[in-house]
Order: C-alpha cells, then sequence, then structure tokens
C-alpha cells in the first residue's frame, strides 16, 4: 500500500502531524497542507488517493476547497474523508462524505483510512 498517497488538510499543527503519523502508520505515503489554497493547488498538481479534510481552516476553507473541486470536476474521481468540529457542509450535502468528528479515535483514523484506500 505504500504507493497510495494521502492528502492531510488540517491547519492545526498538533493535529497535522498526529494525522499525518497515523496516515503512516497504515502504509501510505502522506503529504500535509495547512489551507484549502495549498490543498487545492496540490490536487491540481498530483491527484492523491485520499483527501483527509478540516473544514474550518483560513485562506479557504474545507467547503470553499470542495466547492471548487465540485466547479472544475475534480472531485468525481477524489476520495474525501471530512475530518471537522463542524457538522454540516452547509451546500454540500450531497456529495454524502464520509467523516470523523474532532475529537478523533486513532483508531479510527487509521481504519477509515484503510477501507477508503482499498476502495481507491
Amino acid at each position: 500500500m505504500s504507493s497510495r498517497r494521502v492528502l492531510v488538510v488540517e491547519d492545526e499543527r498538533a493535529i497535522s502531524i498526529l494525522l499525518e503519523r497515523l496516515v503512516r502508520a497504515t502504509g501510505a505515503e502522506v503529504e500535509v497542507v495547512h489551507d484549502g489554497l495549498e490543498a487545492l493547488a496540490s490536487i491540481r498538481a498530483s491527484r492523491p488517493d485520499l483527501v483527509l479534510l478540516d473544514l474550518i481552516m483560513p485562506v479557504m476553507n474545507g467547503e470553499e476547497l470542495l466547492r471548487t473541486l465540485e466547479q472544475e470536476g475534480l472531485l468525481p474521481d477524489l476520495r474525501v474523508v471530512v475530518i471537522s468540529t463542524k457538522e454540516e457542509l452547509v451546500g454540500l450535502e450531497h456529495l454524502n462524505l464520509p467523516r470523523l468528528s474532532k475529537p478523533f479515535e486513532a483508531t479510527a483514523v487509521k481504519q477509515v483510512v484503510r477501507e477508503q484506500l482499498a476502495l481507491a
């Protein structure tokens, strides 16, 4: 599974470090970015197998990123798991994305990453 690449989009340093470690523990490669604009650039440059996405971030939040990806036609081929304290995706409910609420359990993160990468 080492050829699988996961993009972690999280602005809080401690959480991004923890998510990076948990994803690496699944055997996947990890890239960490800290806002939606960095994520958009990374996704455009080389499509990851999975995106772990926080919703509340500076510059471009997770909902704005999802809307941009949908408008550009990049979302259908992209697996996204939302990891956030925010409960609703306003105007994006139709995407029906898998979710983990913060605070999250380490085992839940590893399980969802393994499940999503197996489907990719």
